[in-house]
Protein backbone atom coordinates (compact mmCIF):
# COMPACT_ATOMS: atom_id res chain seq x y z
CA UNK A 1 0.00 0.00 0.00
CA UNK A 2 1.49 3.52 -1.07
CA UNK A 3 0.82 6.34 1.83
CA UNK A 4 -0.59 8.93 -0.36
CA UNK A 5 1.32 12.51 -1.19
CA UNK A 6 -0.98 15.21 1.41
CA UNK A 7 -0.36 18.84 1.82
CA UNK A 8 -2.22 21.14 3.47
CA UNK A 9 -1.79 24.93 1.71
CA UNK A 10 -4.29 27.65 2.00
CA UNK A 11 -7.66 27.55 -0.07
CA UNK A 12 -8.13 29.73 -2.96
CA UNK A 13 -11.29 31.91 -4.56
CA UNK A 14 -11.08 29.03 -7.08
CA UNK A 15 -12.04 26.65 -4.62
CA UNK A 16 -14.95 27.93 -3.91
CA UNK A 17 -17.23 25.49 -5.41
CA UNK A 18 -15.40 22.73 -3.83
CA UNK A 19 -15.65 24.04 -0.50
CA UNK A 20 -19.66 24.74 -0.95
CA UNK A 21 -19.77 21.20 -2.03
CA UNK A 22 -17.70 19.88 1.79
CA UNK A 23 -19.97 22.16 3.88
CA UNK A 24 -23.14 20.69 1.74
CA UNK A 25 -21.87 17.09 2.23
CA UNK A 26 -21.65 17.94 5.86
CA UNK A 27 -24.43 19.15 6.58
CA UNK A 28 -26.15 15.93 5.02
CA UNK A 29 -23.89 13.62 6.29
CA UNK A 30 -24.97 15.31 10.28
CA UNK A 31 -28.54 14.87 9.38
CA UNK A 32 -28.03 11.25 7.92
CA UNK A 33 -26.30 9.84 11.62
CA UNK A 34 -28.41 11.99 13.80
CA UNK A 35 -25.74 14.06 14.49
CA UNK A 36 -26.40 17.78 15.69
CA UNK A 37 -26.45 19.16 12.20
CA UNK A 38 -24.75 22.85 11.33
CA UNK A 39 -27.54 25.33 10.12
CA UNK A 40 -25.65 26.27 7.00
CA UNK A 41 -22.63 28.07 6.49
CA UNK A 42 -22.07 31.63 6.03
CA UNK A 43 -20.34 32.14 2.52
CA UNK A 44 -19.14 35.88 3.08
CA UNK A 45 -16.66 34.11 6.34
CA UNK A 46 -15.54 31.45 4.05
CA UNK A 47 -14.52 34.17 1.42
CA UNK A 48 -13.28 36.28 4.11
CA UNK A 49 -11.24 33.40 5.57
CA UNK A 50 -9.54 32.79 2.06
CA UNK A 51 -9.29 36.70 1.27
CA UNK A 52 -7.52 36.74 5.23
CA UNK A 53 -5.19 33.54 4.18
CA UNK A 54 -6.80 31.57 7.37
CA UNK A 55 -8.26 28.51 5.46
CA UNK A 56 -6.64 25.75 4.48
CA UNK A 57 -6.89 22.51 2.16
CA UNK A 58 -5.93 19.14 3.06
CA UNK A 59 -4.60 17.91 -0.43
CA UNK A 60 -4.14 14.16 -1.03
CA UNK A 61 -3.04 13.01 -4.40
CA UNK A 62 -4.26 16.26 -6.46
CA UNK A 63 -7.88 15.70 -4.87
CA UNK A 64 -9.27 18.24 -1.72
CA UNK A 65 -10.10 15.60 1.31
CA UNK A 66 -11.02 18.27 3.66
CA UNK A 67 -10.68 21.76 5.09
CA UNK A 68 -10.04 23.96 8.16
CA UNK A 69 -9.52 27.60 9.45
CA UNK A 70 -6.49 28.31 11.86
CA UNK A 71 -5.53 31.51 12.98
CA UNK A 72 -5.87 34.05 16.12
CA UNK A 73 -8.98 34.38 18.26
CA UNK A 74 -11.94 36.48 16.37
CA UNK A 75 -15.23 37.30 17.55
CA UNK A 76 -16.44 33.60 17.91
CA UNK A 77 -13.60 32.52 20.29
CA UNK A 78 -13.28 35.89 21.90
CA UNK A 79 -16.95 34.85 23.10
CA UNK A 80 -16.32 31.14 23.59
CA UNK A 81 -13.03 31.81 25.36
CA UNK A 82 -13.35 34.82 26.95
CA UNK A 83 -10.59 36.17 28.90
CA UNK A 84 -8.06 33.17 27.65
CA UNK A 85 -7.32 34.84 24.37
CA UNK A 86 -5.03 36.54 25.91
CA UNK A 87 -2.85 33.46 25.59
CA UNK A 88 -1.04 33.10 22.26
CA UNK A 89 -3.62 30.19 20.95
CA UNK A 90 -4.32 28.64 17.47
CA UNK A 91 -7.59 28.08 17.01
CA UNK A 92 -8.93 25.54 14.56
CA UNK A 93 -12.59 25.82 12.97
CA UNK A 94 -14.51 24.61 10.49
CA UNK A 95 -12.97 20.99 10.07
CA UNK A 96 -14.86 20.16 7.49
CA UNK A 97 -13.69 16.22 5.41
CA UNK A 98 -15.02 15.17 1.89
CA UNK A 99 -16.95 11.89 1.98
CA UNK A 100 -14.07 9.94 0.08
CA UNK A 101 -11.74 10.32 2.83
CA UNK A 102 -13.78 9.66 6.15
CA UNK A 103 -11.56 7.45 8.53
CA UNK A 104 -8.63 8.66 7.27
CA UNK A 105 -8.02 10.10 10.44
CA UNK A 106 -7.29 13.52 8.55
CA UNK A 107 -7.21 15.63 11.98
CA UNK A 108 -3.53 13.88 12.26
CA UNK A 109 -2.73 15.76 9.52
CA UNK A 110 -3.65 19.33 11.13
CA UNK A 111 -2.38 18.69 14.49
CA UNK A 112 1.15 17.56 12.54
CA UNK A 113 0.95 21.06 10.41
CA UNK A 114 -0.47 22.97 13.71
CA UNK A 115 2.65 22.15 15.71
CA UNK A 116 4.96 23.27 12.85
CA UNK A 117 2.73 26.38 12.57
CA UNK A 118 2.95 27.23 16.23
CA UNK A 119 6.64 27.07 16.70
CA UNK A 120 6.96 29.39 13.50
CA UNK A 121 4.23 31.31 14.77
CA UNK A 122 4.64 31.24 18.73
CA UNK A 123 1.28 29.79 19.74
CA UNK A 124 1.24 27.60 22.54
CA UNK A 125 -2.03 25.78 22.29
CA UNK A 126 -4.14 24.74 19.60
CA UNK A 127 -8.23 25.24 20.59
CA UNK A 128 -11.43 24.29 19.33
CA UNK A 129 -14.71 23.68 19.86
CA UNK A 130 -17.42 21.06 18.80
CA UNK A 131 -21.04 20.40 19.88
CA UNK A 132 -21.54 19.61 22.97
CA UNK A 133 -24.13 16.73 21.88
CA UNK A 134 -22.05 14.81 19.74
CA UNK A 135 -19.87 12.43 22.29
CA UNK A 136 -18.44 10.89 19.39
CA UNK A 137 -16.51 13.93 18.22
CA UNK A 138 -15.67 14.85 21.88
CA UNK A 139 -13.75 11.35 21.84
CA UNK A 140 -12.55 11.82 18.57
CA UNK A 141 -10.46 14.95 19.56
CA UNK A 142 -9.96 13.36 23.03
CA UNK A 143 -8.48 10.71 21.36
CA UNK A 144 -5.54 13.02 20.11
CA UNK A 145 -4.99 14.56 23.11
CA UNK A 146 -7.59 17.53 23.82
CA UNK A 147 -8.64 18.12 26.99
CA UNK A 148 -12.15 19.21 27.87
CA UNK A 149 -12.35 22.88 29.28
CA UNK A 150 -16.26 23.18 29.72
CA UNK A 151 -19.45 23.93 28.15
CA UNK A 152 -20.04 27.86 26.63
CA UNK A 153 -23.28 29.32 25.48
CA UNK A 154 -22.98 31.27 22.75
CA UNK A 155 -24.96 34.19 22.19
CA UNK A 156 -27.23 35.49 19.00
CA UNK A 157 -24.57 38.38 18.53
CA UNK A 158 -24.96 39.79 14.84
CA UNK A 159 -20.84 39.75 15.74
CA UNK A 160 -21.22 35.84 14.92
CA UNK A 161 -21.32 33.65 12.29
CA UNK A 162 -25.06 32.45 11.84
CA UNK A 163 -24.07 28.94 12.24
CA UNK A 164 -22.87 29.57 15.78
CA UNK A 165 -25.51 31.41 17.07
CA UNK A 166 -27.37 30.52 20.21
CA UNK A 167 -25.67 27.05 20.71
CA UNK A 168 -24.10 25.10 23.48
CA UNK A 169 -20.51 23.92 22.79
CA UNK A 170 -17.65 22.44 24.26
CA UNK A 171 -14.23 23.85 24.49
CA UNK A 172 -11.17 21.98 23.71
CA UNK A 173 -7.45 22.49 23.63
CA UNK A 174 -4.01 20.81 24.05
CA UNK A 175 -0.67 22.28 24.22
CA UNK A 176 1.32 21.99 21.19
CA UNK A 177 4.45 24.31 21.20
CA UNK A 178 6.82 24.69 24.67
CA UNK A 179 8.65 27.12 24.76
Amino acid sequence: MTIPHVEIVNTVPEDLSAIYALFDSAISYQKENNFPVWNGYDRALINREIADGTQYKIVIDGQIAGIFSAGDAGPLETELWKERTAEKSLYLNRIVTSPEFKGHRLFSRILEWAEIFAEEHGYHYARLDTWADNPHLIRYYGSFGFANLGLVQTSDSADLPFQYRGLTLLIMEKEIWQR
